[in-house]
């Protein structure tokens, strides 16, 4: 079973705790002698590294910056595999709150369109959180 159609969402988002637990898995590489290697040269790169991985997981509507969404539609009776492999989002939003912008959220709506029922998954912020 495949959807039928996908929307997939972004929206910048402020969260200072997810921040910080990203920041602190780096705090390992601050070791001046982990049996007796000194791995604080690697620190600055391990932190780059922890800080630019997409965290998976849910993130509820207070965190978001913005009303906007960025929106990119597929349809799966028409798009080609280039296409899944490379797209654009654009990104255009209006801030409304006043908060440090950590990041991008993103989630996805697909859409079964059988024939006889219409069925979405969303993984969206203002509904009940999933496994995905």
């Amino acid at each position: 079973m495949m959807p039928s159609t996908a929307d997939i969402f972004c929206c910048p988002f402020s969260d200072d705790t997810l921040w910080r637990e990203q920041r602190d898995k780096a705090t390992f590489w601050n070791a001046e002698s982990f049996y007796g290697i000194d791995l604080r040269p690697l620190a600055g790169k391990a932190e780059k590294e922890y800080m630019s991985q997409a965290v998976v997981g849910y993130f509820g509507p207070e965190v978001l910056l913005s009303c906007d969404r960025a929106a990119h539609k597929i349809d799966f009776k028409t798009v080609t595999v280039p296409e899944l492999q490379t797209f654009t989002v654009p990104l255009h939003f209006r801030i409304t709150k006043t908060a440090v912008c950590h990041g991008l959220g993103c989630w996805f709506d697909a859409h079964f369109l059988g024939s006889d029922a219409h069925v979405t998954l969303s993984t969206a912020p203002d509904q009940p959180g999933t496994h995905w």
